[in-house]
């Protein structure tokens, strides 16, 4: 099995998360080449390294740099793999006087999946705030 690591590599993200379903999904979207590439390599070297900095999105390149000037809110699992609570605190003074961290608790790296409902909650709430 060629995408036998996904299994692996997802488990290390969000452990305790049963991926199955969401693994077969992968596995026929990073059946593409092109598609791999971008999800485990392309996006960590376009954000990461300068070199793959394309001129016309310079604007939207700078914008992820911070502080923010626009209202955000960054949700983030407790029980993330990959970027720790710990790293998520520390990189919260770049959300900017107008945003808010919130840990979802018990949440991995795949927060939207693991922690649906609450998530959703969160992200209503936030959509909708003061439009009611």
């Amino acid at each position: 099995d060629p995408f036998g690591w996904l299994e692996s590599l997802w488990n290390y993200f969000s452990a305790g998360y049963d991926a199955s379903a969401d693994i077969e999904y992968l596995r026929e979207t990073l059946a593409d080449k092109k598609n791999l590439w971008a999800a485990t390599r392309g996006i960590f070297k376009a954000r990461l390294n300068a070199a793959y900095h394309l001129e016309k999105y310079a604007r939207e390149q700078a914008a992820g740099d911070g502080p923010f000037q626009v209202p955000i809110r960054y949700l983030h699992g407790t029980a993330d793999g990959v970027f720790p609570a710990r790293l998520a605190k520390a990189a919260d003074g770049a959300l900017g006087e107008q945003g808010e961290l919130i840990f979802v608790d018990g949440a991995g790296h795949f927060l939207h999946l693991e922690k649906r409902d609450e998530v959703n909650k969160l992200v209503l709430e936030w959509v909708t705030r003061g439009r009611r």
